[in-house]
């Protein structure tokens, strides 16, 4: 699937991705590819980003909104 985090200054991450797993106020989710779409507050601390080839990259954050679309892609509006 693919993943998009942007700030208002940069672009954290955009590429392609097997699952991110967010924080959000109820507990932690992980998206996969095929995802129903949805649309959730992501709460402050870190964004865990599984790659194609399995590693893992960890993503601090303040924050932010996370848009889960039809066609396996994701997108993150960070607020740090």
């Amino acid at each position: 699937m693919k993943l998009a985090i942007h700030t208002l200054q940069s672009t954290l991450f955009e590429g392609e991705i097997t699952s991110v797993t967010v924080p959000t106020p109820n507990g932690e989710i992980t998206v996969l590819s095929q995802h129903l779409p949805l649309v959730t507050i992501v709460s402050r601390g870190t964004v865990r980003v599984t790659l194609p080839h399995g590693e893992e990259s960890a993503i601090p954050l303040g924050g932010g909104i996370l848009e889960v679309r039809p066609g396996s892609e994701a997108v993150m509006l960070a607020d740090e």
